[in-house]
């Protein structure tokens, strides 16, 4: 969430403009964080034109043009995180696992775009972007192949499935969400080798050890680290027993934190519990999303 100041745009936000002015990043990323901060359209405007200076104005115009264009489905999530919060409030862990289910079951009612991934303004066009581009990463480093299985923690409604299932041997999503579970089920007729499982990332009980090339998750490990250290714990476990021993993890995203450096301290330590190591980091690769990136592997004898 953007930080504010007084009505005024803080640095932080001053940044995604610099960002956006530079080509490193889109309108919509920056509109989208100003939505949750203002907590409607026009209140977003408000507090981008509350800047007041005219610098990066060609940014600005852009980012408030997007609010424009996708205004109705921007109202209407912007009420949804006003009233629920950008993740389900934290209680005790098994609660706020059933909390984060029901927090997707609820946001999909308002957009099946927009509640896999903000930045998309609710349009399928620009969240169509934002999975070419992660489809993209995953070819170029080719983690996808035709005799390979992958899983992802976290699948939403299957887009991911759909866009790699062509790539793979299998492609496999689980979320929490019964709803989300349901949509990817109704879309999937005549995608062979794609299928769904209603299931929370830390318990894949349906799942076989051993079983897959490529384990990953987008923009889904906020929402386990919301959910507390031992259900994120309990996750690396899981990852691990699925994985094949020469298998890699793709974690885009780790958190909301916005601290690198944190993000890299806790995923490393987790990863260590469960015999795996961090082999890359890269730091917000993409120009439709702010996602970082984490790729790790079986960790190597010492």
């Amino acid at each position: 969430m953007l930080s504010l100041d007084n009505g005024a745009v803080s640095r932080s936000v001053l940044g995604f403009f610099e960002a956006v002015e530079a080509g490193a990043l889109s309108p919509e990323v920056a509109a989208a964080q100003a939505l949750l901060a203002g907590g409607s359209v026009e209140g977003a405007i408000g507090l981008i034109e509350a800047g007041g200076a005219l610098a990066h104005e060609a940014a600005r115009a852009s980012v408030v043009a997007a609010l424009r264009e996708h205004r109705s489905k921007c109202d209407a999530m912007a009420i949804f995180y006003g009233e629920k919060g950008l993740l389900p409030a934290p209680g005790l862990e098994a609660d706020t696992v059933q909390a984060t289910a029901r927090f997707f079951d609820d946001a999909l009612r308002i957009s099946p775009h927009a509640s896999v991934a903000l930045h998309s303004l609710g349009s399928a066009t620009l969240l169509q972007r934002t999975t070419d581009e992660i489809l993209a990463y995953l070819i170029g480093h080719k983690f996808l192949g035709s005799r390979k299985r992958t899983l992802e923690l976290g699948c939403g409604s299957g887009r991911m499935q759909w866009a790699t299932g062509p790539y793979v041997m299998e492609a496999v999503g689980a979320d929490v969400s019964g709803e989300m579970i349901a949509l990817a089920n109704r879309r999937r007729k005549g995608h062979n080798g794609v299928r769904f499982l209603h299931a929370p990332a830390h318990r894949l009980d349906a799942l076989r050890d051993g079983v897959y090339d490529l384990v990953f998750a987008v923009d889904t490990f906020p929402y386990i680290v919301n959910a507390g250290g031992g259900i994120v714990a309990l996750t690396f476990a899981e990852v691990r027993r699925v994985l094949r021993d020469d298998g890699d993890v793709v974690i885009f995203k780790y958190s909301y934190g916005g601290e690198d450096a944190k993000d890299r301290d806790e995923v490393s330590a987790y990863a260590r519990g469960v015999g795996l190591e961090v082999v890359a980091f890269v730091s917000r690769p993409f120009r439709h999303w702010d996602a970082s990136v984490f790729h790790l592997r079986r960790a190597r004898p010492s």
